[in-house]
């Protein structure tokens, strides 16, 4: 079961992948030319930002165990809670609400 340090972590990896996405493909352009800053940029994005994200948005909830920022294909990856039980973010279980 997933603790909400756990679940910190995966949303600091999340807020870090955007900014490495795109400050990648600048880098690389610093330093080269032609169709490699967009390679840098799709890779990084399918290989990294994408799988992050996608673990990040996916993250059972301690209380519920359902995807705390997804009900079915839509979600609010910044809720302050639970989509499913209604738990906030960091409580420790649903009778602290």
């Amino acid at each position: 079961m997933l603790n909400w340090n756990q679940y910190k972590k995966r949303k600091w990896m999340f807020i870090l992948a955007v900014p490495l996405t795109f400050l990648a493909p600048i880098l690389v352009g610093l330093f080269s030319n032609g169709a490699l800053p967009f390679i840098a940029f799709f890779g990084g994005a399918i290989f990294f930002l994408f799988p992050v994200g996608f673990r990040y948005i996916t993250t059972p909830c301690p209380n519920c165990e359902q995807p705390i920022h997804l009900v079915g294909a839509f979600g609010y990856p910044f809720g302050p809670k639970c989509l499913h039980c209604g738990i906030k973010v960091g409580q420790s279980s649903e009778s602290d609400q």
